[in-house]
């Protein structure tokens, strides 16, 4: 059964065992999140007894050996198992003798029932008076009974295991937490959960009638149909796409599928998870980086405002200033060069430099802060003029000196990505740095 059914188990919320000679020969996930461990590979191989508490070892013994004197068919029974870490869970097991990869095994399910157990003990005094009730009452049912227990044996045996499996399944599919869904290859619907039912709203006569794609709208229905495809010929897909309801509503999920096969049919065998409350918070993060780009972008342009202003004070006043007492040393010189002779001169012309330079550090300063050819030329034409002279214009990006570290890089990146552009910079040993900003810009309708 665990071959037949291995996808489902997978997803059981049941531990599931097969054990061979008293060994582990195969556990799902479950089983192994019970016992403490992390994969199943911990477990295969692994001695059944040592993962029973030494004081429920003959409970558990005796039961393997009255299985197999008797014809006790499915063995269930409790008993306390060693978790990885040495405590101790509660475990309620249900077991059968089959054939597994064509050899006698002990195949069945696992139950923790550790907060069962406090419960138990108080409906074990009540059951003790029930069971005396039911033994008297039983008393008077086998007299009955017995006329019709032959036959209703014989009928047992040969539904028993068609009805086993097939409860057991329903279980299962119908304890996932998404929809669930089995369909052939070309689209019928063949088993489903509950959990399919209640999402889309049909009743379960009307499932059995539709096609896979009957629960997509129209527009992705060729898409999905694509996906659909893919696990019969590579064995596994997946697909985001919106289920419709019977009434209408729209609903994003995520949908897997994965190729299977059941009594000589193939089939795809797949769970479906509801991302709405993700696509919600993707969409207000979207929105949100939206509004810190505008505000970016309002910042920059106040920045880049009073980066002119600034520009033109120093430019206008400053410098205007400066020139004005450049201009009136000369004429002083000249004046006292035609009067009192040169004695006041030399003090004059040391001056002068240093007058000149003030002036000339105003203008570069002027320049750094707003370049006037940023708006009679633009920014490529001003990028190209700064790398050109980057020698004498410092500029984080351009310093050689890898002593020095700034933040100009760091300010660089945060100003492009807040403008909704994108920051790269690529360092190869030997051959340099590159460093590039890049801004979608939309074109101007023409006409």
């Amino acid at each position: 059964m665990v071959d037949k059914y291995r996808t489902l188990s997978e997803c059981s919320l049941a531990g599931i065992y097969v054990i061979q000679n008293g060994k582990f020969q195969y556990v799902n996930p479950r089983r192994v999140e019970m016992l403490g461990y992390d994969r199943e590979e911990d477990l295969i191989g692994q001695k059944f007894w040592h993962l029973v508490h030494p004081q429920d070892r003959p409970i558990v013994r005796n039961r393997g050996l009255r299985r197999e004197k008797e014809t006790i068919y499915p063995l269930r029974y409790t008993f306390r198992a060693l978790k990885k870490d040495g405590s101790i869970a509660w475990a309620d097991l249900r077991g059968m003798t089959a054939r597994y990869l064509g050899q006698p095994a002990n195949i069945g399910t696992v139950v923790d029932i550790t907060e069962q157990k406090e419960t138990e003990e108080e409906l074990k005094r009540h059951r003790s008076q029930l069971e005396r009730r039911v033994r008297e009452r039983t008393e008077e049912l086998v007299r009955a009974n017995e006329r019709l227990k032959r036959e209703v044996e014989d009928r047992e045996r040969a539904e028993r295991k068609s009805w086993e499996e097939k409860n057991f399944s329903d279980s299962v599919i119908n304890s996932l937490p998404g929809v669930f869904y089995l369909f052939d290859e070309s689209g019928r619907m063949i088993r489903w959960n509950d959990n399919l039912e209640k999402m889309t709203g049909y009743p379960p006569e009307e499932i059995p009638n539709m096609n896979a794609l009957d629960f997509f709208r129209k527009e992705e229905q060729a898409r999905v149909q694509e996906s659909i495809r893919e696990p019969f010929t590579r064995g596994r897909s997946s697909v985001q796409a919106t289920l419709v309801t019977k009434t209408g509503r729209l609903t994003p999920y995520i949908l897997t599928g994965v190729r299977g096969e059941l009594e000589g049919n193939v089939y795809l065998i797949g769970v479906g998870v509801d991302i709405g409350e993700r696509k919600k918070a993707e969409q207000a993060l979207m929105a949100s980086k939206q509004e810190l780009r505008d505000l970016s972008a309002k910042l920059i342009c106040a920045q880049e405002k009073e980066r002119q202003r600034l520009a033109m004070e120093l430019h206008d006043g400053i410098g205007q200033a400066l020139s004005a007492i450049n201009f009136s040393l000369e004429e002083i010189m000249k004046k006292s060069e035609q009067a009192s002779g040169p004695k006041i001169l030399p003090s004059l012309r040391q001056v002068l430099p240093m007058i000149k330079n003030t002036i000339e550090e105003v203008r570069r300063m002027s320049r750094d802060l707003r370049p006037s050819m940023l708006d009679d030329l633009g920014i490529l034409n001003t990028i190209t003029w700064f790398c050109r002279n980057f020698g004498q214009v410092y500029k984080e990006a351009l310093n050689s000196d890898s002593t020095q570290r700034g933040f100009g890089l760091a300010n660089m990146g945060d100003r492009t990505e807040l403008s909704g552009g994108t920051f790269q910079l690529k360092t190869v040993p030997e051959r340099g740095t590159t460093i590039s900003a890049r801004w979608l810009v939309e074109e101007p309708l023409s006409g």
